[in-house]
């Protein structure tokens, strides 16, 4: 019985080079859409991160700011206390620290290269309301009823979250007296609760009421925070608030986020050079809050 034999032939070094060649192609192909889709990805969890984010904020600090000027006809107030705190005199035990004030120093980054921090001088704000029942502050403490609410808006550092500026609310209340202690309220820069993880900037301008007879609940006009600090007294009361904050993504989005923008909150003109090229996503919020109770 004879065996047949049969020839058995492979790819020759061409053919192997050319296979591998095609695969490898493929394989960049393939690597790059994903990197490309992972860009994309990320980019639009940045700008609804942001949106979400910058809207949440406006609408939280607005809530407390509708009330402000707040006071019952019946109830028989130790003080006339305005309800923007321009001056430590503007309430009890007042602290000129706590204040609200324009154009501070921008925050440095929290911790490493390349973390979030605060771009151009920033504002701070605090506001007083009387409440006729039991609320809470901004923190979410319980105020009883017939006190004054503190809440103080500025930029502090998150190490949660490990960012250089976040938008923070320090709470409390005092009983209207002239010798009221503050309850619950902290003086610190480094307290109170975190509204919003990474704000670059935060700026405030203040409606001046027109003062003509009942005319008191419409701004006349809209200056910065020391300008109405400087009026002389008697002051016109404060008709409404403008709010600006420049909202930046926590994470990075990638390299389709334009890197050479300005920004304009309210009255502060940020350049392209000063803010950092950091692949975060920004975006500017506005918001006009009118105090109803000015009569």
């Amino acid at each position: 019985m004879s065996l047949k034999r049969t020839d058995q032939q492979g790819f020759t070094l061409i053919e192997l080079m050319v296979s591998l060649t095609i695969g490898l192609l493929v394989s960049l192909a393939a690597v790059n859409l994903f990197i490309t889709n992972q860009s994309t990805f990320n980019l639009q969890k940045g700008l609804g991160d942001v949106g979400d984010n910058g809207r949440f904020a406006l609408e939280f600090m607005a809530q407390g700011m509708r009330q402000a000027g707040y006071v019952p006809t019946q109830v028989v107030a130790n003080n006339d206390w305005p309800q923007v705190i321009t001056a430590a005199t503007d309430f009890p035990s007042g602290v000129a620290g706590v204040i609200s004030q324009n154009n501070q120093a921008a925050l440095p980054v929290y911790t490493g290269t390349g973390n979030q921090g605060g771009v151009g001088a920033s504002d701070s704000l605090m506001i007083q309301y009387y409440t006729p029942v039991e609320a809470r502050d901004c923190e979410g403490d319980i105020v009883p009823a017939n006190n004054y609410i503190l809440a103080r808006f500025y930029l502090r550092a998150d190490s949660a979250a490990a960012t250089g500026s976040a938008l923070a609310c320090e709470g409390g209340y005092h009983t209207g007296a002239l010798d009221s202690a503050l309850t619950n309220f902290e003086t610190g820069d480094t307290k109170g609760v975190i509204l919003l993880s990474a704000v670059d900037n935060f700026q405030v301008l203040v409606g001046v009421a027109d003062t003509t007879s009942g005319s008191l609940n419409r701004p006349q006009q809209y200056i910065t925070v020391a300008a109405y600090a400087a009026l002389a007294a008697p002051k016109p009361p404060v008709a409404a608030i403008k709010l600006g904050l420049l909202v930046s993504s926590v994470e990075k989005a990638g390299n389709k986020v334009p890197q050479t923008q300005s920004f304009n909150v309210l009255n502060e003109v940020i350049t392209a050079a000063s803010v950092p090229s950091d692949t975060r996503v920004r975006r500017v919020f506005t918001s006009t809050v009118s105090f109803r109770n000015v009569l």
